[in-house]
């Protein structure tokens, strides 16, 4: 079931509508403020979004902010907005538990270097958005904290691992949030919730205060009701630190997110030859007429087929990420694996315990089978501006549907779909296409080449304008309260 937003509502505007009801002083950020903390307060017992709620910080912060408008003196697009921060990331002086019983008490001495670029932007941190523990997927549930619930369905799963920050935007509990994506992290629950989740190009966001699942594949990245709050929240958390040694100077992103792009004689790559027999019907049927849209926009549609990406090769994507996370997760928490083994969840256990059986050849070798691999399809682009490719093969599963494919063959492809742009670092982005026949939403990544968000951002710039989905909202109010 979808709500259209009532004009009334903020608690579902985006960053520009908010930041222009606060700029003419028709609303105070304390005001946007109080009402997602009453929001929470309302519905985050049965949606389980939140680990901490900064409810006094922000509050206070929200009044600083609101002199800084009275006084006409305004430093971002973000000053006053309420943003969320997925529980991995740090926040000086509050609570960082990377959804663990491990760290249930640690309070870091510092923030993250998004937390800070956030703070400089006079954002308001709302609070930390649950996880699966460790940012650790392959199950549902978070052992110490419990699950999170997806707000479009409650017997569903809003995807991980960033599932609190997703299921957060997509209730209207937070304007926007940053979440991180190691092999699909931010875009799987930005597919299964209904909203825009960004996978930048690797190197573009620092992650240094950033709790690692994978030094060379984690990225941080924005999730947002929007293509245009994206691209804001992006410009805010973006830009070269040498505290990670991973991050890597490039242009930022320069787009004007009120513009009008011809899309005439650009071209769409895609991978048909990997979905046949994969994709459920609706997924198929919602990618399609996104097809159909940008063909109506004068987009060019190209197939890449099977004699230039083999089927074995793409299910190398997963396969590669195992082999690389496994020991890099292990390395990070081996003290705390030999001091402290109990206190991780089953599931993170068993990862990480198969982490430190991997081999030293093997690591070494997915590594360069990693960089063999990215120049491959890096040489798609040489016919194609972008590649349009599933975020799943089916809608938000049930969260007591643990395994909702016991067929390999279809999982490894399952996970290439959004594991692959990790292995190859490409950016990625997921919008909203559409429902399946339960009323549960799709999503669909658009992949460019390195550093071209800007590509990106172009194609979902005019698909949003041509549809609403974007303007469609679970019944959180009315499905919560009847619950």
């Amino acid at each position: 079931m979808v709500i259209m937003m009532s004009d009334n509502n903020f608690a579902y505007m985006d960053i520009q509508q908010l930041s222009k009801l606060m700029k003419n002083l028709e609303v105070s950020p304390v005001e946007i403020v109080q009402t997602f903390l009453d929001r929470i307060d309302e519905h985050d017992s049965k949606i389980n979004s939140f680990i901490s709620v900064f409810s006094q910080e922000s509050l206070k912060e929200a009044k600083r902010i609101e002199k800084l408008f009275l006084d006409k003196e305004i430093v971002s697009p973000l000053q006053g907005i309420p943003v969320g921060l997925k529980d991995l990331i740090y926040t000086k002086n509050q609570l960082t538990t990377g959804g663990s019983k491990i760290l249930k008490d640690y309070i870091p001495d510092y923030d993250a270097t998004v937390t800070s670029k956030l703070r400089e932007s006079n954002a308001i941190i709302l609070g930390k958005t649950a996880l699966l523990e460790f940012a650790m997927g392959g199950t549902m549930t978070n052992e110490y904290f419990g699950s999170t619930y997806n707000p479009w369905n409650l017997d569903h799963f809003p995807g991980g691992s960033s599932s609190g920050s997703g299921a957060a935007v997509a209730a209207g509990l937070v304007t926007c949030a940053l979440g991180t994506d190691t092999g699909g992290s931010v875009r799987g629950p930005a597919h299964n919730s209904g909203i825009v989740g960004l996978k930048p190009t690797f190197g573009r966001v620092s992650r240094h205060g950033v709790i690692p699942l994978s030094w060379s594949l984690d990225h941080v990245g924005p999730m947002t009701r929007t293509v245009k709050d994206c691209i804001l929240l992006l410009n805010a958390i973006e830009g070269y630190d040498d505290t990670d040694p991973y991050s890597v100077s490039m242009d930022p992103i320069n787009i004007d997110i009120n513009g009008n792009f011809d899309l005439q004689g650009k071209t769409i790559g895609i991978f048909t030859a990997f979905t046949e027999d994969i994709l459920s019907k609706d997924v198929e049927i919602n990618i399609q007429r996104m097809l159909d849209s940008f063909k109506s926009l004068g987009v060019k549609i190209v197939e890449i087929g099977l004699d230039q990406l083999s089927k074995s090769e793409a299910q190398q994507g997963p396969i590669l990420y195992d082999i690389i996370v496994g020991p890099e997760s292990s390395a990070y928490h081996y003290t705390n694996m030999k001091e402290n083994i109990d206190s991780y969840g089953s599931h993170p256990r068993r990862r990480l315990e198969a982490g430190l059986h991997v081999m030293g050849h093997q690591y070494v070798n997915a590594q360069r089978q990693k960089r063999l691999i990215t120049e491959k399809i890096k040489s798609f682009f040489n016919q194609c501006d972008v590649i349009i490719a599933p975020a799943n093969f089916m809608a938000a599963p049930k969260l007591d549907d643990s395994n909702p494919s016991e067929d390999p063959i279809r999982n490894a492809l399952r996970r290439s779909f959004t594991s692959m742009f990790n292995i190859t670092g490409l950016p990625s982005l997921i919008v909203p296409i559409g429902f399946d026949a339960q009323g549960l939403p799709i999503g669909c990544q658009i992949v460019a080449n390195h550093y071209q968000e800007n590509t990106i951002f172009k194609f979902a710039l005019e698909f949003e304008k041509i549809s609403d989905w974007n303007h469609h909202y679970s019944t959180v109010d009315e499905y919560l309260s009847a619950s």
